[in-house]
């Protein structure tokens, strides 16, 4: 009877064993199973099967919720650029930057650039065959709603700073600059409010912020204070081209001081006879000087002239350049006066 007792506090000792291996087993699998989960390498795509992106559009990552972009190359960092560059041309309301660049340029802003190139690869594939990478990258609409956004805060910032400066101080050439300035805000001005209603942003425009009308009626009425003296050279031709020119734009002095002085250069190819044309090409260059003597502004402009006419050539030649005058003055160089 004993042993009997002894046998069954054996075996239900050996139960107990089993019970705490098996208690052991049930609390430690899963975190174990984790562990070697997490320390195996992960597959982000399935390089195996051709995603249906390839050739048409991602299940996924809808355009109805994302900006998406596909691009191939033969490897995956290039086919990424390609596709963050088809994905940039689909960024309503602007034009489509160069996805490369890192530094704020006339084209494109350092929040617009930082956008594309936030823009991730979701998936991906390689044609072993062709020897080709796939990418497809995208961009959640939401994020871009706020980029634009701040974006168009920091331009209209700058716009009050430039009408600013354009309506108060002394220096007349830097309120003439700032107006330009001013002026050329407007169209991305524009493309940022279309591109957020597109979006179903509903941004109103700043009040303090003035239209395009009203900053062209402002900086004609500061040119029209402005009388331009040309300065003669040995060219006498040149010199009669300028004066029609000046006088034609309507800054031409007529006083014995101006406010500014013309310089001009003519660089001519002379006359060459191409394929049945008597031809001629050329560059003027004008520099603005203030009584100071000083550069206060610049530009240059490419000459191509050609006509079936031998006796018409010198005429249209000299012609383009008083109409460049005509035309382009007052835009082209007043606009950009320098400091």
């Amino acid at each position: 009877m004993t042993r009997t007792i002894k046998k069954s506090r054996t075996e239900c000792l050996a139960n107990s064993d089993t019970a705490q291996s098996l208690l052991w087993v049930l609390l430690w699998a899963p975190l174990l199973s984790a562990l070697l989960i997490g320390c195996s390498p992960r597959v982000k795509f399935d390089a195996e099967r051709q995603p249906e992106w390839v050739t048409g559009a991602s299940e996924k990552y809808t355009t109805a919720r994302y900006f998406v972009g596909k691009g191939n190359a033969n490897s995956l960092a290039l086919a990424a650029e390609d596709a963050r560059a088809a994905l940039a041309k689909t960024l309503p309301g602007l034009p489509a930057p160069d996805p490369s660049l890192t530094e704020p340029s006339q084209k494109t802003s350092t929040a617009y650039a930082s956008l594309v190139q936030s823009a991730k690869v979701v998936d991906a594939w390689h044609d072993k065959t062709a020897q080709q990478h796939f990418a497809l990258v995208v961009i959640e609409r939401g994020s871009t709603v706020a980029v634009l956004q701040q974006q168009l805060t920091e331009l209209d910032d700058k716009t009050k700073q430039l009408i600013t400066a354009a309506t108060q101080g002394s220096d007349y050439f830097l309120k003439i600059r700032s107006t330009h300035a001013a002026l050329n805000t407007q169209q991305q001005r524009a493309d940022l409010l279309l591109a957020l209603r597109t979006l179903g942003n509903d941004t109103k425009a700043d009040d303090a912020i003035w239209s395009k009308i009203e900053l062209q009626v402002h900086l004609k009425s500061l040119l029209s204070s402005i009388d331009v003296k040309p300065r003669n050279g040995k060219d006498r031709q040149l010199n009669s081209a300028v004066v029609r020119g000046l006088d034609a734009a309507g800054y031409l002095s007529t006083g014995m001081t101006a406010s500014l002085e013309l310089k001009t250069t003519l660089e001519r190819s002379g006359m060459k006879w191409q394929q049945g044309w008597f031809r001629e090409q050329g560059t003027l260059f004008v520099e603005l000087l203030d009584q100071n003597n000083q550069v206060r502004g610049k530009a240059q402009w490419p000459l191509d002239i050609k006509t079936q006419e031998r006796a018409m050539l010198n005429k249209e030649f000299m012609g383009e350049v008083t109409n460049i005058l005509r035309e382009q003055l007052g835009d082209t160089v007043l606009g950009v006066l320098e400091e």
